[in-house]
């Protein structure tokens, strides 16, 4: 605040010992004074008032003053909505909606359904593996079943010897002049093309019709000219029957046949192919060929694998491993 002082005149000074010329001097400095203090006071207020701004709640105030909002505060409200804050962060619309966080969740997302779909589409697949099973066990002939009999070299064999292989079984007999020995010759081919692809997973085995004149030690001369894994059975009479019954076999010896007689058995002409399970998979005739056989029992034997779920116990390979330690 400007404090004006006034010096007590003299008494020469006195207002009645004013002079016109000495009053008007002293208006004048008085006048002086007072528009010094009015100028400086207009020069405060029109600072003051080109810094009034509006406060949120709506009021006229100062800036900087403590009612009144911070300079930086002003600033920011002033600033657009795209650029940078004082505090450094970016506004939304500036930056975009792919922030690192929202990144995270498209990933996650992506992987999550991902996985879903592999699951989905893994139980579509199991689903559509049953109703193969369940049509093709519906299908599936019903041949086979349990037997006693002696191989050329005097062990028995039952079903359970056909377990954990591919078999081939083909019945005959020794005295046959072309039709068996053919057939002999076709399924050691087939063996021999398996063992190609797979190792040693089959079995190749001759079962006789004629048990009179067949017994192990004549079989085991027979199969000389044949596949070397070729395993020989014979039985007695009830044996042979109840096999060729099992297997769906037909088979006739003539009534006077005696077994030093020299005679032709009518028999049916197939071979079968089972599988490690023992469980009848497909039977072929004369008419099928080598490839024809070779081609069905590769497309049974990956549908056996898939049955078993392609473990590693019961795959191609542990089949043939078993099959070479029982050899």
């Amino acid at each position: 605040m400007n404090i004006i002082r006034l010096h007590r005149a003299p008494h020469s000074l006195r207002p009645h010992a004013f002079t016109p010329s000495r009053s008007l001097l002293f208006s004048r400095q008085i006048s002086a004074t007072r528009c010094t203090r009015v100028g400086r006071n207009t020069g405060k207020d029109a600072s003051q008032s080109s810094n009034v701004v509006k406060s949120e709640d709506g009021q006229e105030v100062v800036e900087g003053s403590p009612n009144g909002p911070s300079k930086s505060t002003v600033e920011a409200k002033r600033r657009p909505l795209t650029q940078q804050t004082a505090s450094g962060q970016r506004d939304r619309s500036a930056v975009g909606v792919f922030t690192p966080t929202a990144a995270l969740l498209f990933i996650a997302t992506g992987v999550g359904l991902y996985f879903y779909f592999q699951h989905e589409k893994a139980k579509i697949l199991e689903a559509k593996r049953k109703e193969m099973l369940a049509n093709k066990k519906i299908g599936r002939a019903n041949v086979g079943g349990p037997f006693e009999l002696t191989t050329h070299t005097g062990q028995p064999f039952t079903e359970k010897n056909l377990l954990g292989r591919w078999s081939l079984i083909y019945f005959g007999f020794t005295n046959c002049p072309d039709i068996c020995p053919d057939e002999l010759d076709k399924m050691g081919k087939v063996v021999d093309e398996l063992d190609k692809l797979y190792g040693p997973i089959s079995q190749p085995i001759f079962i006789s019709v004629d048990p009179s004149r067949d017994p192990p030690p004549k079989i085991a001369h027979y199969l000389r000219d044949f596949h070397p894994r070729l395993v020989g059975l014979s039985g007695t009479y009830p044996q042979t029957q109840a096999i060729c019954k099992a297997y769906r076999v037909y088979f006739s010896t003539p009534k006077d046949a005696v077994p030093e007689g020299d005679y032709l058995v009518d028999h049916s002409i197939y071979f079968y192919l089972m599988d490690p399970d023992g469980r009848f998979v497909e039977a072929f005739g004369k008419s099928s060929g080598v490839g024809d056989v070779v081609e069905k029992a590769v497309e049974e034997i990956g549908r056996w694998v898939e049955e078993k779920g392609g473990a590693t116990k019961t795959s191609v390979g542990q089949v043939a491993v078993e099959a070479e330690k029982t050899t």
